[in-house]
């Protein structure tokens, strides 16, 4: 099985299987001047960075689990419950990543996430795993909303990134 990075060309791979309830921990952002920067939750929308620079009325760091292929985060303010990863799949979306979408949520998926090693991709109805993260910066330096680019095109408005539930390393 191969695995494309940021790309929906990968090979396909029909026979994927996930065990249930996989503990992935946090979950981190790599890529240009991205250099592990931690995944959070802040009104229901993903981000990566500094979470003290988010004026959301609830924020929160966040640990995963697989949930068959749901991607279920725990937040660590116990004031919040489990929230579901769900992005847009609708051809020509550049949306942010969103947690519990809702029936109006139209083009949002909430399963198909899998582990690849240490990396978080999708995998759509036909088994093609996925990697379209990017980042794009918000008003405060050092913030940025966790994105989906379904169909992978350059935007000038986003970084690609990988997702890992790998830290970075402190020397």
């Amino acid at each position: 099985m191969a695995l494309a990075l940021g790309c929906t060309t990968a090979l396909a791979s029909p026979s994927i299987q996930q065990r249930s309830d996989v503990a992935v921990g946090p979950i981190y952002a790599y890529g240009t001047n991205i250099t592990g920067l931690e995944v959070f939750v802040a009104d229901s929308v993903a981000y990566v960075g500094n979470i003290s620079l988010s004026t959301a009325s609830s924020a929160s760091h966040i640990t995963f689990y697989l949930d068959a292929t749901s991607l279920v985060a725990t937040p660590s303010n116990s004031s919040l419950g489990n929230e579901t990863l769900a992005i847009d799949t609708t051809s020509g979306a550049f949306k942010e990543v969103i947690f519990n979408a809702s029936s109006t949520d139209t083009g949002y998926v909430s399963t198909g996430f899998h582990m690849y090693g240490t990396m978080i991709a999708w995998a759509n109805s036909e088994g093609i795993l996925a990697s379209n993260w990017y980042a794009e910066e918000t008003e405060y330096a050092g913030l940025w909303t966790l994105k989906w680019n379904t169909d992978n095109l350059v935007v000038d408005a986003g970084k690609q990134l990988v997702l890992k539930n790998l830290g970075p390393i402190t020397l």
